[in-house]
């Protein structure tokens, strides 16, 4: 809808690309990550939010800290949170069988 023009959809972006850059550029102080993957709704929003945020997290975080860290939109849509869960399911050893049988 933010795409299309919806002034109501623009501000909430507005609003919440605000509140993540500024939660980043803490983040990025404190943790220093070499990469932000923005997912679900908020990824879908691709550039509308992840330039913002970049920004947002430019003006907040440490120099060295905003030219280390790449924000990028997900990559794995509405499957996000069960290829996730599969993944942790599997490093855990839940879905294999048992040795005994």
């Amino acid at each position: 809808m933010a795409r299309d023009g919806d002034t109501g959809a623009r501000r909430a972006i507005a609003d919440v690309r605000r509140a993540i850059g500024s939660a980043l550029a803490t983040v990025c102080n404190i943790v220093n990550p070499e990469c932000v993957v923005v997912g679900g709704d908020l990824g879908s929003a691709g550039e509308l939010l992840l330039g913002p945020v970049r920004e947002a997290l430019g003006h907040g975080a440490i120099g060295s800290a905003a030219r280390d860290v790449e924000v990028v939109e997900g990559e794995l849509g509405d499957r996000a949170e069960v290829l996730g869960a599969v993944a942790l399911a599997l490093r855990s050893g839940a879905l294999l069988p048992s040795p005994t049988g």
